[in-house]
């Protein structure tokens, strides 16, 4: 069915309510359906999963868009260290780049020291830290002989071994290959470069360094062949790397992804995977293809080598599977459905590529000693990348994880909305709206765009910043044209805007399509040319820039303002769209971001500030807009207005979030006494002395005390002498030198004054500044651009010593830290003065809250009444979509309701999931594993953790609500009765009190329910988390939000006394 062009006139007439109801605009939205021939070609598109907006895990992210950002590992030699600033400049936030670089260095062997090896195990706690890890190495040890090759291979399996001895996140690994490329040298690359491809085995990706250079870089201008001398090929060489890191996109995901199933024993199999030798059957590579090693598959000869049948009848053809060699023995006798047991799941790792296969047979002629112990159906050694025998490694996941289809394309949960049983789509949240006509639902162009950018990588949220951008150049239409807001199924001259974004000239995109062989009409070229623009693969660095600041936003109007740009208009974005009038089409682009994540975001994330609803009938999380915005600068000034009145006296309050979209002040610009909180300024003026060089951290500066070791007893215990010493320093700077950085080079105000006098004045230093200030510097501080600091290590320290700062100059950590309670971390200082000349208890501040982290300055001219300060803290968070702190939640034991809100926000998924779905939060995962270490209950039969009473234990004790829960975790599972001694209910009965309740109004947090079968807790609202309950089940559900909507009769009650 071809698409005609449509004419404004019927256009309007036939959409107009859908574009009022759907965007509450009045212009027209383009909801006609996609042609058959449109929706073939975006089906066919890589990684397109549906329009459900919804992953193949129901996490914010698809499972093959590479590892989790965070910090990048990347060790090499000299060329390493010449690109080592271009590398941190294009790893930025939410990544980042450690870089070690060491001319001549070689892999295993010295001089120069350190070597390869060395340098691991000097670097092995930021090793395990890492997200991703990447070796460049070779270059030195390049050679033609047969002996170097030998020696070159057995170097890089160690150097693999030593990083895998050190990676602790199990991050993926990369191995950089090299190039000489002078014309006599090019055998001694590509034998080194094999070398490095063996000894990689399965256990790294090869970025191809070798071929990106040899195709694109100017090899005349390398120094000795191998150096990249020219900015635009080094550019070249970290844009490759990053492009291999950032976007790994084997099919079926990374055995790193954020995506990845827990890992479990079985057999021989450790959690950590074992190498193992692996042959083939069933097929034949040959003629450079796999084909069947005969004729009968799918034929009527019941051997098992021809797919008919497994060793128990099931068919083998068609599936992506393998055999235990040795009879079914050598890897332990892996479970498999002869046995009455589901098949053996195992993720198959080689060269970087990984997929699940089951076991569904088994085969003979190897034996315990053998090196071979699997055997790869042809189908799944073709899907694999494998041609003849190879090593590959391989780990056990849980039998629920789904298999690799043989299509390579990603394989869908059983749970996963764009896969549902009768293979309709069923992600449909609630009912549309009254008066509605049209299903906003289907097909349309605009659900197409976001089901295109979610099923490519992007977050919700994200997602529909981009609809809401593009609603504002075309309202979705391809085929619309700028001057006269009609369609053209061709623009009208190269000039205009054209299509979907509007490409000014529209030569841009056409010439895209050419070059293509596609039709630049269509919205699958449109959307391919956008996302190649994005990603840095057709386009200018702003375009890349855009897409880059898109990834990394955090809600839904950041990411409005990042593909749009706002730098006209004070912001930090240059855009994709960069309109005039930035200020008069923002909020119209953000409007329609937010509905249509409403109408079109089948699971958001917790980091959209779009509060959402659980869909009890699909597991889908829907967008209730009557809880939308609750973040709004309005409510939040008028919150801060609330909490300085009640406080009384002279306070002053600011808080912005980091991102910058959520923030307001009460009195945030007047000038007040700083007390000790000026020491973060004392502090900055230290750091950029010891970058400049005038001085280093081992210098002695106070009573024989490093800079490093004054500078904490500053910090820490708010020490004044430790302060005095650096701020009177002449290394550092005088006191107007310092007023003169905070003011020119960070752009505080000039109420921002240091002072000239010392700690024995009655107005210690006389140190002024305003909130206003404090919060900008620490929103500086927090992502590392402060003027002149460009060392992470230096801003790791001090933001290290915050974490510790004290309000006595002993251990208490009250003010913020109290009022927002434990279970989120705090970098604050604080600062006071007893009654007298300038009285104060402030206290300025970084909280690291999920997902949503914010800085905060509270000064109030009140002497030491630091519960004063943390009941503003307090509610500062909550407005901020924390949970309550400390105030009068406290329990007796010291933990609160507010922790054990935030404990089972951390614990569990904010949103219900259907069964099964194991996969567990992080934070869950680390504490169960803890606790099994101590002996403690975790429950779960087949999986470690997946256990409701597990969960309620982990939540009692780890939040300190409830520490003596369940025999102080050395108690059993749920019970058969009230008077089951060892057991959680027994525990419950003898310790707690019963109660009755009739609805969910009679319940408090923490409440818990419990009978023979399960166990669960009332918890309340929690900001983000979309149930009052929270439940988990043996070996069927990680921790979620629960589904109960109602109290249920069927279970006994219990509330702590």
């Amino acid at each position: 069915m071809k698409r005609l062009a449509i004419r404004a006139g019927k256009l309007f007439a036939a959409f107009f309510f859908v574009s009022l109801l759907l965007f509450s605009q009045t212009v027209v939205v383009f909801a006609d359906p996609l042609p058959e021939s449109e929706q073939k070609a975006l089906d066919n598109y890589p990684h397109w999963v549906g329009l459900c907006g919804s992953d193949i895990s129901g996490d914010t992210a698809p499972s093959d868009t590479g590892p989790a950002p965070g910090p990048v590992y990347i060790m090499g030699d000299s060329i390493t260290k010449l690109a080592k600033s271009t590398y941190a400049s294009k790893f930025k936030s939410p990544w980042s780049a450690t870089v070690e670089g060491l001319d001549s260095r070689q892999m295993t062997t010295t001089p120069p020291s350190p070597s390869g090896l060395g340098q691991l195990d000097k670097d092995k706690d930021t090793i395990g830290k890492a997200k991703a890890i990447v070796i460049a190495l070779g270059t030195n040890s390049m050679d033609d002989t047969q002996s170097s090759v030998t020696s070159n291979t057995e170097a890089v399996k160690k150097t693999v071994a030593r990083v895998n001895q050190y990676n602790k996140q199990n991050a993926p690994i990369y191995w950089v290959n090299v190039i000489d490329g002078r014309k006599n040298q090019d055998d001694a690359s590509t034998k080194t470069n094999k070398a490095i491809s063996d000894g990689v085995g399965s256990d790294a990706t090869v970025i191809d360094w070798y071929t990106e250079a040899k195709s694109n870089a100017d090899l005349s201008s390398f120094g000795e062949g191998v150096h990249p001398t020219k900015q635009k090929d080094i550019d070249l060489l970290v844009d490759l790397v990053y492009k291999n890191v950032t976007t790994d996109t084997a099919s079926g995901g990374s055995s790193a992804s954020t995506s990845a199933p827990d890992y479990i024993e079985a057999g021989k199999i450790k959690k950590s995977g074992l190498t193992v030798g692996a042959t083939t059957y069933g097929g034949v590579y040959k003629d450079g293809k796999w084909q069947p090693s005969n004729n009968d598959q799918g034929g009527v000869k019941p051997y098992d080598d021809n797919g008919l049948n497994s060793y128990d009848g099931k068919p083998i053809a068609g599936h992506t599977a393998f055999a235990e060699l040795g009879g079914g023995t050598l890897l332990g006798g892996l479970p498999y459905q002869k046995d009455g047991k589901p098949n053996t799941k195992l993720e198959i790792t080689y060269k970087g590529k990984s997929i699940i296969a089951e076991k569904v047979d088994i085969g003979t002629g190897q034996s315990d000693d053998d090196h071979y112990k699997v055997d790869l159906w042809w189908e799944t050694a073709k899907l694999l990348g494998v041609t003849d025998n190879v090593d590959i490694k391989i780990r056990v996941v849980p039998s629920s994880t789904p298999v690799t289809p043989l299509d390579g394309t990603p394989a869908k949960a059983a749970n996963d909305p764009t896969n549902p049983p009768d293979g309709n789509q069923v992600c449909k949240c609630g009912e549309p709206d009254a008066g509605d006509t049209a299903d906003v639902n289907s097909s349309d162009y605009l659900k197409a765009i976001f089901g295109f950018f979610v099923s490519n990588g992007y977050k919700d949220f994200q997602a529909a910043g981009i609809v809401g951008n593009i609603y504002a150049e075309s309202t979705g239409s391809p085929q619309r044209y700028q001057g006269d807001e009609k369609d053209h199924e061709t623009p009208p001259s190269p000039s205009p805007g054209w299509g979907i974004a509007q490409w000014t000239p529209n030569s841009k995109l056409t010439d895209y399509a050419k070059g293509k062989d596609k039709d630049p009409k269509l919205m699958s070229t449109q959307l391919e040319f956008l996302l190649a623009q994005l990603e840095g693969k057709s386009g200018s660095w702003d375009e890349v820039q855009a897409g880059n600041d898109i990834k990394a936003s955090v809600s839904v109007t950041d990411a409005t303002r990042a593909f749009q740009g706002d730098n006209k208009i004070g912001g930090k974005y240059s855009g994709f769209e960069r309109p005039k009038d930035e200020a008069g089409s923002l909020q119209k682009r953000i409007s329609a971001a937010k509905n249509a994540l409403k109408k079109f975001g089948g699971t958001t994330s917790t980091a959209s500030a779009d509060a959402t609803t659980p869909d009890a009938t699909t597991g889908c999380a829907c967008t209730d807009p009557s809880l939308a915005d609750a973040s709004d600068a309005n409510k939040l000034a008028d919150t801060l207005k609330t909490l300085a009145e009640k406080n009384g006296g002279k306070t002053t309050i600011s808080v912005s979030s980091v991102d910058g979209n959520n923030k307001a002040d009460f009195s945030g610009d007047d000038q007040v006494p700083t007390r000790s909180s000026y020491k973060v300024y004392t502090a900055y003026a230290t750091l950029r002395a010891i970058e400049e060089g005038k001085i280093s951290w081992s210098t002695p500066i106070w009573n024989g005390n490093s800079v490093e070791e004054t500078m904490q007893e500053m910090i820490i215990k708010s020490n004044n002498d430790a302060a005095e010493a650096l701020r009177t320093s002449s290394k550092i700077g005088t006191y107007t030198y310092v007023t003169k950085i905070l003011q020119n080079d960070l752009g505080l105000s000039s109420k921002t004054v240091m002072g000239n006098g010392n700690a024995g004045d009655a107005k210690g230093t006389n140190t002024e500044s305003t909130a206003n200030d404090f919060v900008k510097f620490l929103n500086l501080l927090y992502k590392k651009k402060l003027a002149g600091v460009s060392k992470d290590s230096s801003y790791d320290k001090l933001i290290g010593f915050m974490k510790k700062a004290t309000t006595d100059g002993g251990s208490a950590r009250q003010g913020i830290v109290a009022g927002v309670g434990s279970g989120v971390e705090v970098a604050d200082k604080p600062g006071w003065g007893p009654a007298g000349a300038a009285p104060a208890s402030n206290d300025v501040g970084i909280v690291y809250l999920k997902d949503d982290p914010y800085v905060v300055a509270i000064l109030t001219d009140k002497p030491a009444k630091w519960d004063g300060v943390a009941e503003i803290a307090k509610g500062i968070n909550q407005a901020m979509g924390g949970t309550s702190g400390g105030g009068n939640d406290c329990a007796s034991s010291g933990g609160s309701v507010g922790d054990l809100q935030q404990t089972v926000k951390k614990y569990a998924w904010p949103e219900y999931h259907k069964a099964p779905y194991t996969k567990a939060q992080p934070a869950y995962v680390a504490a169960y594993k803890k606790a099994a270490k101590e002996g403690q209950y975790i429950g779960g039969q087949f999986l470690p953790g997946i256990d409701c009473g597990g969960f309620v234990t982990r939540a009692m004790i780890d939040s300190g609500y409830e520490p003596k829960y369940n025999y102080s975790g050395k108690g059993g599972y749920t019970g058969q009765t009230p008077d089951d001694k060892g057991t959680q209910w027994g525990w419950l009965n003898a310790n707690w009190q019963k109660i009755n309740p009739k609805t969910t109004k009679d319940l408090k947090p923490g409440d818990v329910a419990i009978n023979s079968t399960h166990t669960y807790m009332f918890v309340g609202d929690i900001p983000g988390f979309h149930s009052k309950f929270a439940s988990a089940s043996l070996d069927e559900r990680a921790p979620m939000a629960g589904a109960e909507t109602s109290v249920s009769t069927n279970f006994t009650w219990y509330r702590k006394k």
